[in-house]
């Protein structure tokens, strides 16, 4: 019969319970019954089940060595996750390049589809909604997410929008302060704990604006600070919190809620795409 060893952060966590408080044993605990579960949970979510704060959750993450509870999954799916896992799900040593590829393109529909599965109709109408009233539509990401952001603010200035994207942290708390009532302002992390997009939501709506997440299934931190919460679904662990799988649902969820905001503004959309096609036609060959 195969043993396998107690994953080494879980062994110096259990060492550690009878040092730590009430609130940071539960959290503990429960981090040691459903490790691999833990993988998939925001902070929010780990707080509810274990009966705990946030706050708990990253003085306990600091304890064991960590940045942050997100390096803690992290590194409990170093610990925990078989090797072959590591590269990509469903993907094991000795596929063939054109298995490998199957997979990965599989994947991404998986994650398209899960989102659709996943999509509130409601959600997307009011914030379509608020977007076609708004003065100002700003996007806010980083990481990843900067790119996601990037393309969605190039779409809807199409749309006659004042648009924006930023993803220097400092940027976006500087304009995230100075948004006021009409702004809108769309926040993009898959794991919804992206502390500077967190923050310039919260700066945002301290002004009045409506704050718009887009962000993976589930209680975090940036649906808190977000007035409609639009969701995307993607199977990933913790070596690929940055799969394209991720980003793809990301863009195309904004893709129709572009088109959503193009059919409130109809006539005025389609002179505006016809306008953009005209200017850039000389830059084509």
């Amino acid at each position: 019969m195969e043993v396998r060893s107690v994953p080494k952060s879980l062994a110096v966590l259990e060492g550690l319970l009878p040092q730590l408080n009430a609130a940071e044993r539960r959290v503990a605990e429960y981090l040691l019954q459903h490790a691999s579960d833990v993988i998939g949970l925001s902070i929010t979510e780990l707080a509810d089940r274990s009966q705990a704060s946030e706050a708990t959750v990253v003085r306990l993450s600091r304890r064991l060595g960590c940045r942050g509870y997100q390096d803690l999954k992290i590194r409990i799916a170093q610990e925990i996750v078989e090797p072959a896992r590591r590269i990509h799900e469903d993907v094991v040593p000795g596929d063939d390049p054109a298995s490998a590829t199957q997979k990965v393109f599989a994947s991404t529909i998986a994650a398209l589809q899960a989102t659709l599965d996943v999509m509130d109709p409601g959600a997307m109408e009011r914030a379509a909604d608020a977007i076609h009233r708004s003065t100002e539509v700003v996007f806010f990401g980083v990481g990843g997410a900067a790119f996601v952001a990037a393309d969605a603010a190039q779409r809807f200035v199409k749309l006659g929008l004042l648009t924006q994207a930023l993803s220097d942290s400092h940027a976006q708390a500087v304009k995230a302060s100075l948004m006021r009532p009409g702004s809108v302002a769309v926040g993009i992390s898959h794991s919804g704990s992206t502390k500077a997009t967190v923050q310039a939501l919260e700066l945002a709506r301290r002004g009045g604006a409506t704050t718009i997440c887009v962000t993976s299934l589930g209680r975090s931190p940036i649906t808190r600070a977000s007035d409609i919460s639009l969701f995307t679904s993607a199977r990933e662990t913790a070596f690929r919190t940055e799969a394209m799988s991720s980003r793809v649902a990301q863009v195309t969820l904004l893709d129709a809620l572009f088109v959503l905001v193009a059919l409130r503004r109809y006539e005025q959309a389609l002179a505006n795409i016809e306008r953009a096609r005209e200017v850039n036609a000389d830059k084509r060959y």
